[in-house]
């Protein structure tokens, strides 16, 4: 059985990728700019709120929203919540796994390759293929 985790950014970290997805040109950049007039229109934000709503809003986000989730966990601007039964709010970060530990590990299988994230006993956070030959 697979259980669900969920991750926790700042809308500033969120706010300060999509900016620079937007300004280097990255694939799906006018998506960038779409969502990031979005994000900005609901700051500050009064409580907890999902990002996939704005993929949702907009599929050229939803084939950036990846990109945007490794750039921050490579960042170290992700909290992970392994076990989302409680609230979320102030106690986000209070689980057992600190997100200082989060394990970046690359990986190559024939002509793909990318990267998977996990706590430091293996436990599977993400994964996203970089390149496929």
């Amino acid at each position: 059985m697979e259980h669900p985790n969920v991750f926790f950014f700042k809308p500033e970290d969120v706010v300060r990728v999509i900016e620079k997805f937007a300004r280097d040109g990255a694939p799906n950049n006018g998506a960038a700019v779409a969502v990031l007039d979005r994000i900005r229109r609901d700051l500050p934000l009064k409580e907890d709120t999902d990002l996939f709503k704005y993929a949702v809003r907009d599929m050229r986000f939803a084939n950036s929203l990846e990109s945007v989730v490794t750039e921050l966990l490579d960042a170290g601007h992700a909290a992970v919540d392994f076990w989302p039964l409680h609230d979320s709010g102030a106690s986000a970060g209070n689980d057992a796994h600190d997100p200082s530990t989060i394990v970046r590990v690359g990986w190559r299988s024939g002509g793909s390759e990318g990267r998977k994230y996990s706590d430091t006993k293996g436990f599977e956070i993400f994964s996203i293929t970089d390149s496929i030959d």
